[in-house]
């Protein structure tokens, strides 16, 4: 059984100087033992580039923890984008808000949040990673499934400044659940996922115009349990 996407939302104040942090709520209630993914992404020129995002919720109390690394992208130009996802699993059911901080002001802030199925006491991430770009016209993410049915999602991140409109187009099979292209001199973000039919390692690529900065973060994440099957040598019983 895959983990199934429920629903999302985003904050954005791109552009809005002295940001440093930002709340948005979920349109419906969480459903009881989802798992929420958290994107954050400040736009923080000024020193030191290392901020701290702390995440909380009004509904849950939940420890939303940080997932892989954080990532600081600078595209040669003297402007320095940071990145970061969190992650909480088990969440209580019911109306929710997500408030994510950073202990510095940034030109931008943008949070988006997403709400996938979960079940109670089974850990939903599988694994995780998060190369980064600046000016790549096709970046690509390598996720690796373990088992079947496995829910991929990615979130991109473009910036374009190069004087046009920014458009993306997302890996094949891919469905985009929420997001918009970068204007001119704009930021935007998107979140991309796909259920993989198959335990695989593959790379997950995205076709790009008018773009400075370019990040994607895979996230792999399951409802399901995952058995390891262990043959038992020379044991046998025989009932009569």
């Amino acid at each position: 059984m895959s983990a199934t996407y429920i629903q999302s939302a985003e904050h954005g104040n791109a552009g809005v100087s002295g940001g440093s942090g930002a709340t948005v709520a979920f349109g419906s209630p969480n459903t009881a033992h989802s798992t929420i993914l958290v994107f954050v992404t400040t736009d923080n020129n000024a020193a030191p580039h290392t901020p701290t995002f702390i995440v909380t919720d009004s509904n849950n109390g939940a420890v939303y923890i940080q997932v892989g690394s954080y990532v600081r992208v600078d595209d040669g130009f003297g402007d320095k984008t940071s990145f970061a996802v969190l992650m909480a699993a088990d969440v209580l059911a019911g109306a929710n808000s997500v408030t994510a901080l950073t202990d510095q002001s940034a030109l931008g802030f943008n949070v988006m949040i997403a709400e996938y199925s979960g079940n109670a006491g089974i850990p939903p991430l599988i694994g995780s990673n998060s190369p980064g770009g600046a000016g790549t016209s096709s970046p690509s993410v390598t996720l690796t499934t373990t088992a079947a049915n496995q829910m991929a999602a990615i979130f991109f991140h473009q910036a374009g400044w190069d004087g046009t409109n920014g458009t993306v187009t997302g890996p094949s099979g891919f469905t985009r659940r929420i997001g918009f292209n970068p204007t001119v001199g704009g930021v935007g973000t998107q979140l991309w996922d796909k259920t993989i039919a198959a335990p695989s390692t593959a790379s997950y690529g995205f076709t790009q115009t008018g773009v400075q900065i370019d990040w994607a973060f895979g996230v792999v994440i399951t409802d399901a349990p995952i058995f390891t099957f262990v043959p038992q040598v020379g044991a046998f019983f025989c009932g009569i």
